[in-house]
């Protein structure tokens, strides 16, 4: 009797632990706006479609994006390792039916859903930028190839710190895009996250 009483003591304690994280977490996660009213200076969260960036190329299927991610996974074993990794981003405007915003990816995390994925050794990969395999060169065994992209058109979530653009002369797809009134980037204390994961949007 005594046993059950402190584990459903210990049930109750968990329970109520789970319930004030969720609300801590809630409290902390930014909120949700629409571009028409995203407030400058602020970190928030904006969903909508990527109409307009510069244009990068992934390094293995060689598609034309605003961001890749790309990994070259070790097949041996339970637990495959990274040998190798690109990633990048390119500035990009969102649309999401109320206004638009310049997104600048750098340093902010991007989280793409590997939609490619290969398996075979160095000698019959077939990839669009041989630099990404530079670093293993000899290796004979198996390896795969994954990688994910954000292209213009996709549905993407990004948080970050809402600015005023402002002209940024060190790249000229800024200035190019300048056109928006707003940016989104990272904050000194957070990054900006970009992700096109389905439970994000």
């Amino acid at each position: 009797m005594e046993l059950q009483a402190i584990g459903w003591a210990l049930a109750v304690v968990l329970v109520v632990y789970g319930l004030v994280e969720r609300a801590r977490l809630a409290r902390n996660a930014p909120p949700n706006v629409k571009i028409a009213r995203a407030p400058v200076g602020k970190y928030v969260r904006i969903v909508g479609q990527i109409v307009d960036g510069g244009t990068l190329v992934a390094p293995i299927t060689g598609r034309a994006c605003v961001s890749f991610d790309a990994v070259v996974l070790d097949e041996d074993g339970d637990d495959p390792n990274v040998l190798a990794r690109g990633l990048r981003g390119t500035p990009f405007v969102v649309d999401d039916g109320t206004g638009k915003i310049l997104v600048d990816p750098r340093g902010a995390y991007i989280h793409v859903v590997y939609d490619q994925s290969e398996v075979g050794t160095l000698d019959t990969a077939k990839v669009a930028d041989p630099d990404l395999l530079a670093p293993l060169a000899g290796r004979t065994d198996h390896l795969r190839f994954d990688e994910g992209v954000l292209t213009i058109g996709e549905y993407v979530a990004v948080t970050g710190l809402v600015s005023a653009a402002g002209s940024a002369a060190d790249d000229p797809v800024y200035r190019r895009l300048a056109p928006t009134e707003l940016r989104l980037a990272g904050a000194p204390d957070r990054p900006a996250v970009v992700s096109e994961r389905p439970d994000d949007l």
